[in-house]
């Protein structure tokens, strides 16, 4: 009985773990700097390398859209790149201040949507805040941290059943 046991747990078990695994996709989209850096001084150029391939294997010829953006922020630059033998390369363009650059590109399949995306900084050390620290921020904190001292830490173990 218990090897019974024991067997179905065991079938159960990799049948879990089966089902947990990441699904495989047919295509995949890489996008990444011809240069191989991910970090420029502003404003240098940037070409980024499309690779498209089905099953590990380069894609034929074929177009694809694709859009460049600051990070986070709505596309200032849309465009098609022909790829030959599943390769293509994109001419970004250039940040003249301290920021992050995206290039996504896109593709359908049948009823499959895909996307690949890769991105630079441009002098990511230089960036600074965009929003003004409140002029009592320091008075604050100062204050919270006073509060919180008041109280000893008094950690506790209780064991649960």
């Amino acid at each position: 009985m218990n090897r019974l046991v024991l067997t179905i747990s065991l079938i159960v078990l990799c049948a879990i773990s089966a089902l947990a695994q990441p699904a495989e996709r047919l295509y995949h989209l890489s996008v990444y700097p011809v240069s191989g850096k991910w970090n420029y001084p502003a404003g240098e150029k940037v070409k980024f390398n499309v690779v498209l391939t089905r099953c590990n294997v380069p894609e034929g010829d074929m177009e694809l859209s694709y859009d460049i953006s600051e990070d986070m922020m709505k596309p200032h630059v849309t465009g098609k790149v022909k790829l030959k033998n599943g390769m293509g390369t994109i001419d970004a363009g250039t940040m003249k201040t301290p920021g992050f650059l995206r290039c996504r590109v896109y593709m359908k399949k049948g009823e499959q949507d895909y996307q690949g995306m890769g991105t630079v900084g441009f002098s990511p050390e230089k960036l600074q805040p965009v929003t003004q620290q409140p002029a009592d921020f320091k008075e604050f904190w100062n204050k919270a941290i006073a509060d919180a001292r008041k109280w000893d830490l008094e950690p506790m173990m209780t064991l649960m059943p």
